[in-house]
């Protein structure tokens, strides 16, 4: 609960409100969903998610291209660490390229812009916390499940 507003716990004691989760979003981002109202989004993961909405969307083919280029990392990555589970980053590779062709051929610009931020999300090593250590893609996979309920929920 302290975390939804802004707030965080150390032990038994509530710490002051962190001033990021007051400021103003910038208009660039007033047609897009808060990543807080998101249901699931992982409160952790909002700042680097919401600097990602505020980027203007790219090549989406290049996007999915860079998911793929994400994985060999890992995989390399996970060569040297038998913990860090490679097939967790394919299988997000996947929901990433879902989610893109998810899309199709005229999407809604909102809907472009959230799908961009989840796969650039995903290809960023140091988000909430780093991939590459065990766990490090659970905000990952966390954030691509948010934005997939939110356009189930919000199908053009």
């Amino acid at each position: 609960m302290a975390s939804s507003v802004g707030a965080s716990l150390r032990g038994d004691h509530l710490l002051e409100r962190d001033a990021r989760a007051s400021r103003p979003r910038p208009a660039a981002l007033a047609l897009l969903p808060d990543a807080r109202s998101m249901r699931g989004f992982p409160a952790r993961a909002v700042e680097v998610f919401e600097e990602l909405l505020a980027e203007p969307a790219g090549d989406l083919s290049r996007l999915r291209q860079e998911a793929l280029d994400y994985v060999r990392i890992f995989e390399a990555a996970a060569a040297q660490e038998p913990l860090l589970d490679a097939g967790e980053a394919r299988a997000l590779a996947e929901r990433a390229a879902a989610l893109l062709d998810g899309l199709g051929p005229s999407p809604a610009p909102a809907h472009r812009q959230l799908v961009w931020a989840a796969v650039r999300y995903f290809t960023k090593q140091d988000d909430a916390e780093s991939d590459l250590i065990v766990g490090g893609l659970d905000d990952d996979r966390e954030v691509m499940e948010a934005v997939e309920a939110y356009l189930s929920e919000h199908a053009r």
